[in-house]
This record gives C-alpha cells, sequence and structure tokens, in this order.
C-alpha cells in the first residue's frame, strides 16, 4: 500500500514539475534532464513515469477530459443546444483554463501529433453522440 502511494506522489511530482517547466520555457525547450533534476528523481524515475515527453501532454489531456467528462450529466428534458454549448464550455474550460499552456498544447498535441484515438477523446465524443442521439428521439435535430 506504501508503495503505491509513493509511487503516485512520485508520479504527481514529476508530472506537476515538468508542466511548470513547459510553461516556464515551452515545451521544446523542457528537457527530461531538466524536469527530473527540478523533482528531485533519477532520469530512470521519469521513464517509469511516463514513456516519453509528450506523454506528459496526454496525461494532462486525460486528467482534464476525465474532469470534464465527470462534471457533465445529460439532462433528457433539456434542450439539446442547451446542453451541447454547457458540454463544449465545460471541456474548454477546464482543457484551456491556462492560456499558455493552452497554445502550447494545441501546438504540440493537435498540430504536431494529430488526434489519435485517445480513450478520454472519445469519451468525448461519445457524449456527443448521446446528446444527438437523444435530440433526434425528441424530434429537436432531424435529416431536413
Amino acid at each position: 500500500m506504501i508503495r503505491s502511494i509513493k509511487k503516485e506522489e512520485t508520479h504527481k511530482n514529476v508530472f506537476r514539475t515538468a508542466l511548470k517547466l513547459i510553461m516556464a520555457k515551452g515545451f521544446e525547450n523542457t528537457t527530461v534532464e531538466a524536469i527530473t533534476q527540478k523533482a528531485g528523481v533519477a532520469k530512470g524515475t521519469f521513464y517509469t513515469c511516463f514513456n516519453k515527453k509528450e506523454d506528459i501532454l496526454i496525461h494532462y489531456l486525460n486528467d482534464k477530459f476525465t474532469q470534464s467528462h465527470n462534471q457533465f450529466t445529460i439532462h433528457p428534458s433539456a434542450p439539446f443546444l442547451e446542453q451541447y454549448k454547457s458540454l463544449c464550455t465545460n471541456y474548454l474550460k477546464n482543457v484551456f483554463r491556462n492560456k499558455n499552456f493552452a497554445r502550447i498544447l494545441l501546438k504540440e498535441r493537435v498540430l504536431t501529433q494529430g488526434i489519435t484515438n485517445n480513450p478520454y477523446e472519445s469519451k468525448a465524443k461519445d457524449t456527443i453522440a448521446q446528446l444527438v442521439d437523444l435530440a433526434k428521439r425528441q424530434k429537436e435535430i432531424s435529416k431536413e
């Protein structure tokens, strides 16, 4: 039990340190060596937490998508556009809260890496699909 808690604390420390450095220096100018030195861990510990530096961005997105997803509930009686707007606003508030990091995230994640089948991004797509299906059943939207 204690070992798993220590592992989680180390992961959080490396992650937070990486985010601070990335926001201060930019993604390209932040090295794994700088992250590990500032976090006070060995280089191998970084690779225990993350396979590569880009995974820090994926972890950030996963965390924010999960947070957004957990904060949103589909209400069958609410209008489609109201719910869709609420869902999108919720995601944007969580994912892009910090403008400087949002720029880095967009550049590195979307423009450089593209959109991949990330399970948390898939959750967002699934939630939107559920909203669309509900709106179709309630005749709020149609093919016409």
